[in-house]
């Protein structure tokens, strides 16, 4: 459950935000919803790198929030395993190894959408 556990400190810290700071919180969702939403780059791709930085930023946050929102694009296991793959080659062994957590967080969320 602890891709779901980072789901919910997702949402508690974007809630805090718009509490606290309303305008910054409004903009920085406007900057998310225009970079995010379909374009040249469909989706599922864009999740694909998403995932691939999250994994080279050392983001578990990033990271199951994206594979979520991959997996609701169809992302497949073996898209997923080249996404790390790019990753080793930009960031290296501790990128690749990021991604034993990301196969842990794709079974949570698929285990859990069935």
């Amino acid at each position: 459950m602890e891709a779901f556990e980072k789901l919910n400190e997702i949402q508690n810290l974007f809630s805090g935000i718009m509490e606290n700071n309303p305008e910054s919180g409004k903009n920085y969702m406007a900057l998310i919803e225009s970079v995010s939403k379909s374009s040249a780059i469909p989706a599922k791709y864009k999740e694909l790198i998403y995932i691939a930085l999250s994994l080279s930023g050392k983001c578990e946050w990033c990271l199951s929030y994206h594979l979520k929102l991959a997996v609701e694009s169809g992302v497949t296991e073996k898209e997923l395993e080249e996404a790390s793959l790019i990753a080793l080659l930009m960031a290296g062994t501790p990128a690749l190894m990021e991604s034993i957590k990301m196969k842990k967080f794709y079974s949570e969320i698929v285990g859990r959408k069935a």
